[in-house]
């Protein structure tokens, strides 16, 4: 509830607090791919991923980046975000609880059966698993989300871009810093 308190707040100190270590390694490595990534790189990463590098190239200035780590990337990420979606806190269902890792499911009010989401215990805080739960969502899903937009994969990533900062991106977004 605390994680999504502070990300509906866009509080991004504050929800770096619950992520584990996996996830950090994880947003290095993205930042690493904001960096560096040439347009084929970019092309080649799955949807989630690629949004995310395209959005950090399009809203974050270059000055800022090259100074970012993997922890203050997720950062600046969570104050990009509106924060909207549902105000509903999450319930989850626990599948396994060890006494360092859990695994459990999201439900909605509904009943509902969503996400899986992995918990890691590091300095006695449960943390959850961001690069677990970015995977989950397929290509096919992603297509499908494409499809219904109406949209073209380009024109569906620019309308994106174009939400997060109310500014058209450019081909810019396609080359590394």
């Amino acid at each position: 509830k605390t994680y999504r308190t502070a990300f509906s707040n866009n509080m991004g100190k504050e929800c770096s607090k619950y992520i584990d270590a996996e996830s950090i390694k994880y947003y290095d490595h993205l930042l690493t791919l904001v960096k560096n990534g040439d347009s084929t790189t970019v092309e080649q990463l799955r949807m989630d991923q690629k949004l995310v590098v395209l959005l950090a190239r399009h809203t974050i200035l270059p000055s800022q980046i090259i100074r970012l780590n993997g922890l203050t990337f997720f950062e600046s990420l969570v104050q990009l975000e509106d924060g909207g979606g549902s105000s509903e806190v999450p319930i989850f269902e626990f599948l396994s609880v060890t006494p360092k890792h859990a695994e459990a499911q999201i439900v909605d009010s509904n009943g509902n059966r969503g996400l899986k989401v992995v918990f890691n215990k590091e300095n006695k805080i449960w943390k959850v698993n961001l690069a677990y739960i970015s995977g989950q969502m397929g290509k096919s899903d992603w297509k499908q989300v494409i499809k219904e937009s109406g949209k073209t994969e380009h024109e569906f990533i620019y309308a994106i871009l174009e939400l997060a900062n109310n500014k058209e991106p450019t081909n810019k977004v396609w080359h590394p810093l």
